[in-house]
């Protein structure tokens, strides 16, 4: 009598529509790759959160750039009584502190020189006093600046006396602070 139910014979095996039914029921999951690759997938996540880690903790230095100019200086602490004067945006000016590094840039290796800074101007300077005062020529200023006094010594990197770099200009940048590595991205 179970295959005549209603008085209609059914199509299907009574095997088929078990099957059928058990497997309407069952959550299917769908793949999205095959087992081989859950553990390289693991390996990317944690790649991924050791970098986003370094980005975090990783400090870089914040620097300024500026042009210096070697002047005599009795104030200097060193035996040759040289100093650069470095002109620097005014905007830094409450940034800037006694001890900070100077990176000076110089032909003499490639590598910057590292100098510190010994005095810092309270003042504003305009470019007509940065000439005359610190023998800048006068197309070399041409916005106010602040004037930072900072060692100048190359006794160690070369052979020709100190005292002939009178006058030299240089490019400088100055470390005035650091920031997380993580703050560069958008």
């Amino acid at each position: 009598m179970d295959k005549w139910e209603n008085g209609k014979r059914s199509i299907f095996r009574a095997e088929a529509v078990r099957h059928y039914l058990h497997s309407q029921q069952e959550e299917i999951f769908p793949r999205f790759g095959s087992p081989y690759a859950f553990p390289y997938l693991w390996i990317l996540i944690c790649l991924l959160i050791v970098s986003l880690c370094f980005t975090w903790l990783v400090q870089i230095p914040v620097l300024i750039s500026g042009q210096a100019v070697v002047i005599e200086s009795p104030a200097s602490p060193l035996a040759n009584n040289l100093a650069l004067a470095i002109f620097l945006p005014p905007q830094y000016q409450n940034q800037l502190q006694e001890g900070q590094i100077v990176y000076v840039q110089s032909g003499l290796k490639g590598e910057p020189i590292l100098q510190t800074i010994i005095a810092i101007s309270p003042d504003v300077v305009s470019p007509l006093a940065a000439s005359t005062v610190y023998g800048v020529e006068p197309g070399a200023v041409n916005e106010p600046i602040t004037v930072v006094l900072a060692d100048f010594n190359l006794a160690e990197l070369t052979s020709i006396p100190t005292a002939t770099y009178i006058g030299s200009q240089f490019s400088v940048q100055v470390e005035i602070g650091s920031r997380r590595l993580i703050s560069l991205f958008p």
